[in-house]
């Protein structure tokens, strides 16, 4: 009696205690691992067929094996194809691995050992219908097999390998080339390395659990692209920048470095914008874009008048680009370069060059002393206003959802059966449904396996995740005559009621104990689920057609993330809006400050999070670079502005915070005496409050 005590699953865990389970760890790791950057498929055989030189008219498309044989005189070679179109073609393959399984073939027989390689095919070829028939049209036989090239891989079969023993070839060149159309996915062919010799052995062929099979996992990258459009202007907002998304898995969701969510943004000033996509798998990529200003570049020197009615301000205009000369038309009606004798107010002048373009410009004069630097700070509600909570000795500090460009994983269900009954566990929609001689024993889901045969399902809530994944692993206690061929456990996944399932890992005959009286932890890795589906069945299976063998279960985890996705943005609103407007003054720094709790990773001391302060869609600056001090977490950002800008009356200031930094997690932590964080802005204006509550 053999026992097989599947215990220890770990969600995300891919440690094998023992090596001959080390395949089945990497075989099935996959599209769980946080980032979900990767994706694991298996692929059986699409169709798979051998020619035989002993009977060189006949067709075995409908054999239960595959002949390799290098019997001299008698030579025989297979040749698998697999579909692998469901990869998109701009995946890069990460692994690939071709699984062949022994098969003793009591029909054909075997005998010695038979040295062969796998090799790429390079024509097509027709699949036969039967097995030892006379093969029609096109079918594959002896006299038409298809040429074949290269060699990925060689291993030396032996009729007294056991039935079930693995083959196992690297064929991840080849995948990668058939994904991306390098040539022509043809299949593969098994063929013996020599002609001459006595060994002949057998494979499975398609249509069973032993199924020749691909194990390929892919990263398929978000591949962004950007156009942009220029502006003539240092004070124009024609620029636009159009984004081109490909690869990944759409639809794709963007956040743009001034707080836009459209794929492409317009309205434009000069200067550079950062946008970070990810897509229905949460995967994540960035990129950015310049818009240049190509024409007239204005800027001006402001001295201010020296007190009320003085009229001796100034305006000293700096004109760059363009086509010199040019000409100036003042809102004074000057049409000098540079103007003074000036009383407080704003002046605009309109600069036309010889090519004919121009750009408008404004500056504002001020009366000496009474420019002033005013903050804002970010209070509850994620607002901002004038309530310095330093003076208020504000104690409580607020603190922001966590951004982060990784959407991290969390548990869905789990059940370690340590209650002993169908009920244990949590995240589940009901209770496990059991059926043969499934019972509960030590802590664990007991299996006799016999007929009719076990089964245990549990259903899962596997709605609102864009993506989720089901871990287990086994042990298996092998005490005498060994598991039979056609014995298997496997796992199953259902989300139609249960009508049907679709197997997600199965293991079979030797596969479970390759040895008498042997103990073999086994480990399934990550199996993907559907998601999308509120009653998501997982079936746990065990089948054993021949003595009583008993199967352990134990520790089952599902885990996924949800398709709200990741947090990149998090904004704060003045509150209450302008009741007048407000200048800002170009030549003077905006600093913005935020206290910052770093939830995992590292920050560095320049980390790629920007701030962008706006009113509607309207920049007002765009920060970058900012300095981070790990003693304080105060994160600060400072910038000028080319010429001054005056929100309108009202409306709102708001701040954007956005993160493309890789492997942090941080919170904002604000209106607190400890974490004051504000912006602080130079203005000639005042903000208005209309009411104040303390």
């Amino acid at each position: 009696m053999k026992k097989l005590n599947i215990s220890n699953a770990r969600f995300g865990g891919t440690s094998c205690r023992y090596q001959i389970v080390l395949l089945f760890c990497l075989t099935f790791l996959g599209s769980a691992v946080p980032g979900f950057a990767q994706t694991t498929v298996t692929l059986t055989s699409a169709k798979d067929d051998f020619t035989y030189e002993g009977d060189a008219d006949f067709n075995h498309g409908n054999c239960a094996g595959l002949l390799i044989e290098n019997f001299t005189d008698f030579n025989g070679q297979s040749f698998v194809e697999f579909d692998v179109s469901s990869i998109p073609a701009t995946s890069n393959i990460v692994s690939a691995q071709l699984v062949l399984t022994h098969y003793n073939w009591s029909f054909w027989g075997e005998g010695s050992t038979v040295p062969f390689s796998v090799r790429r095919v390079t024509q097509t070829w027709t699949e036969g219908d039967e097995c030892f028939a006379s093969a029609t049209g096109t079918q594959l036989r002896w006299s038409n097999q298809p040429n074949t090239t290269g060699n990925y891989g060689n291993q030396t079969a032996a009729a007294s390998d056991a039935d079930g023993t693995l083959y196992t070839f690297d064929v991840t060149s080849l995948v990668q080339g058939w994904v991306d159309v390098t040539f022509t996915n043809y299949g593969v062919g098994l063929i013996p390395n020599s002609t001459t010799g006595d060994g002949f052995i057998s494979v499975y062929a398609e249509g069973g659990p032993n199924a020749p099979r691909l194990e390929i996992t892919y990263a398929n990258p978000i591949i962004l692209s950007t156009t942009q459009t220029n502006v003539s202007c240092s004070e124009s907002t024609s620029g636009a920048v159009n984004l081109t998304a490909s690869g990944g898995s759409p639809p794709f969701s963007y956040a743009w470095s001034n707080g836009a969510t459209s794929q492409d943004v317009s309205g434009l000033p000069a200067g550079t914008y950062s946008v970070t996509v990810t897509d229905a798998n949460a995967q994540t990529q960035t990129a950015s874009a310049t818009v240049i200003n190509t024409g007239l570049d204005l800027s001006a020197t402001v001295s201010p008048e020296s007190a009320a009615a003085a009229m001796d301000g100034a305006i000293n205009l700096s004109v760059s680009g363009g086509a010199s000369p040019y000409v100036y038309a003042w809102s004074n009606g000057a049409s000098s370069q540079d103007i003074s004798g000036l009383a407080a107010g704003t002046y605009t002048v309109t600069v036309t060059d010889n090519a004919s373009a121009t750009c408008t410009f404004s500056a504002t004069v001020i009366v000496a002393g009474t420019e002033a630097n005013k903050q804002l700070y970010l209070s509850d509600g994620q607002t901002l206003d004038r309530i310095d909570p330093v003076s208020t000795n504000d104690n409580s500090t607020a603190s922001t959802a966590e951004l982060s460009i990784t959407n991290p994983q969390t548990t869905i269900a789990s059940d370690n059966f340590s209650s002993g009954n169908t009920s244990g566990g949590t995240g589940w929609n009901g209770n496990w449904t059991i059926t043969g001689e499934t019972s509960f024993t030590g802590g664990q889901l007991f299996m006799d396996g016999g007929p009719p045969f076990d089964f245990a399902t549990r259903a899962v809530n596997l709605t609102g995740y864009s993506s989720a994944v089901l871990s287990l692993t086994g042990r298996c206690e092998d005490s005498s005559s060994g598991f039979e061929s056609d014995d298997f456990v496997s796992v199953e996944v259902s989300t139609n009621g249960g009508s049907s399932y679709t197997t997600l890992w199965t293991r079979n005959g030797s596969q479970i104990c390759p040895e008498d009286d042997d103990v073999q932890t086994q480990n399934t890795g990550l199996l993907s689920l559907p998601v999308g589906n509120a009653n998501t069945i997982i079936r746990l299976r065990s089948e054993n057609n021949s003595s009583s063998e008993d199967y352990y279960w134990d520790n089952v985890l599902v885990e996924g993330l949800s398709s709200s996705g990741i947090n990149l943005t998090e904004s704060f609103t003045q509150a209450p809006a302008l009741c007048s407007p407000l200048t800002i003054l170009a030549g003077e720094p905006i600093t913005v400050r935020t206290y910052t709790t770093v939830t995992s990773g590292n920050m560095p001391g320049s980390p790629n999070i920007s701030a962008t302060l706006r009113y509607g869609a309207t920049t007002i600056a765009n920060l970058s670079s900012p300095t981070y001090n790990a003693g304080t977490g105060l994160l600060t950002w400072t910038t000028t502005l080319g010429s001054n800008i005056t929100v309108p009356a009202g409306q709102s200031i708001t701040l954007d915070v956005t993160t493309a930094q890789s492997g942090v997690a941080f919170t904002i932590d604000y209106d607190s005496a400890t974490d004051p964080s504000l912006i602080d802005l130079p203005v000639s204006t005042y903000i208005n409050v209309n009411s104040l509550a303390i």
